[in-house]
């Protein structure tokens, strides 16, 4: 058998046990370890709660826990309660897929006022995931600005001006559900320092920004739009998002209570305020053959509240090299090192859809397998004993399906599930008591 240590149990790490089995018919066992009790990652704490389709996915991973030498290792984290050079001594190879959960900065004045929030905290408070617990998210104000033009900051901007009643028929966290429901946003600002043809935005995601119900869709009528003939010449995701974006450029706003408005070709380069924000002043920019310069033209827009969804980065991880540039780790097709690989935006950055993790891992097995013979490590064995040692109580799929059926018995009303927040409340499932 071929000893394999996966680091992470989200869609990266899950696609690529998925991966490993099918190419090895079998002749691997495979940990999958993660520091949470649960499961799958971004896609239970990252995901909007409101796209219960894409969470889907998960049903296709937990059938890989059925299968023969595969197991979960919960509530264990990689260099805490186990380094990574023991690891890499326990097992053949040891791949991270434990992405980027780090929100990029602006790196601009203002940045750490009250009321700035990233979207990785946004997404863990309003998605009950433990790190966010002590997340405060303060009542929102009338406008709120959203930096980025990508499908993260479309869901900051719908679920800030969705119906309540929507948001409690979803599993996003009561709290949440409450200040979002008694929300005071009357506009929403999504600026991106390129234009529209830049965006990435998916066209499924566009369609559900203009079906919430009384918002207004708006850009402003300066947009510079290219040709037909540019448009169609464009890969189909892009023709098909600009094509949708135009159509809202050509809508009239139908006095709606809440508005949404994009705005283009914005580069943030100070939020303003003296204890709170107050207001962001952006650069008009100009587009370039080579993409975008600043035209020195600058405007401030008043708003109570900023959120960025510019992007993520991996956390660094003992002495595992950083790619500065993508946000993942240095790696060369996959491989970090001999023994060492990465996989999904450990591999390549934050980039792409869930599925898009699926070819990663399929890249990534085909390389490990090929490259890695068993070596007569202790492998699982070897780890239960170390954690043994340690006193440190790893939670097992049973445990995480115990938590998952607690969780399916506490909703309410049309919710799927309620959630629990922090570790105590898993970890007193786990040891079978009421929580």
């Amino acid at each position: 058998m071929l000893h394999i240590a996966v680091v992470g149990s989200g869609p990266a790490g899950m696609y690529l046990v998925e991966a490993l089995t099918k190419a090895s018919a079998g002749a691997v066992q495979v940990d999958v370890i993660d520091r949470l009790p649960t499961p799958y990652g971004l896609i239970r704490s990252g995901v909007a709660p409101d796209h219960a389709s894409v969470r889907a996915v998960t049903q296709r991973f937990e059938q890989a826990f059925d299968k023969p030498g595969v197991r979960l290792i919960g509530a264990v984290e990689v260099g805490r309660d186990v380094r990574l050079a023991e690891l890499r001594q326990l097992y053949d190879a040891v791949v991270l897929a434990n992405g980027c959960p780090v929100d990029k900065r602006l790196g601009i004045s203002g940045e750490n006022l009250p009321g700035v929030w990233g979207s990785a905290g946004f997404s863990g408070w309003y998605n009950a995931h433990p790190d966010h617990i002590g997340q405060v998210v303060a009542d929102l104000p009338d406008t709120v600005v959203v930096i980025g033009n990508g499908n993260v900051a479309i869901d900051a901007a719908r679920l800030m001006t969705k119906p309540e009643q929507a948001l409690a028929a979803t599993d996003m966290a009561p709290q949440a559900v409450a200040l979002l429901g008694r929300s005071r946003v009357r506009k929403v600002v999504l600026a991106g320092r390129r234009g529209p043809a830049d965006a990435r935005f998916s066209v499924k995601e566009l369609e559900e920004l203009g079906e919430v119900a009384n918002v207004s869709l708006a850009l402003p009528e300066a947009v510079t739009w290219p040709s037909d003939a540019e448009i169609e010449a464009m890969p189909p995701a892009q023709s098909a998002m600009l094509q949708a974006l135009r159509g809202y450029a050509t809508q009239p706003t139908l006095g709606r209570p809440r508005d949404i408005e994009l705005q283009f070709l914005a580069r943030p380069v100070e939020i303003l305020g003296a204890e709170h924000v107050e207001a962001v002043r952006f650069e008009r920019m100009a587009p370039t053959a080579d993409g975008v310069q600043g035209t020195g033209a600058f405007f401030d827009v008043p708003c109570g509240a900023v959120i960025t969804c510019i992007g993520y980065q991996a956390r660094p991880f003992e002495s595992v090299p950083m790619d500065a540039q993508r946000g993942g780790f240095l790696n060369h097709e996959g491989c970090i090192e001999p023994g060492l690989y990465c996989t999904g935006w450990a591999r390549r950055g934050p980039s792409g859809t869930i599925a898009t993790n699926r070819a990663d891992a399929n890249q990534v097995a085909q390389r490990l397998l090929r490259e890695q013979q068993p070596r007569g490590t202790a492998g699982p064995d070897g780890l239960d004993r170390l954690l043994q040692l340690r006193d440190v109580r790893m939670a097992t799929v049973s445990h995480w399906r115990a938590i998952d059926q607690a969780e399916r018995a506490r909703a309410e009303g049309a919710a799927p599930r309620r959630k629990f927040q922090t570790l105590a409340e898993m970890r007193a499932v786990c040891d079978g008591l009421v929580a």
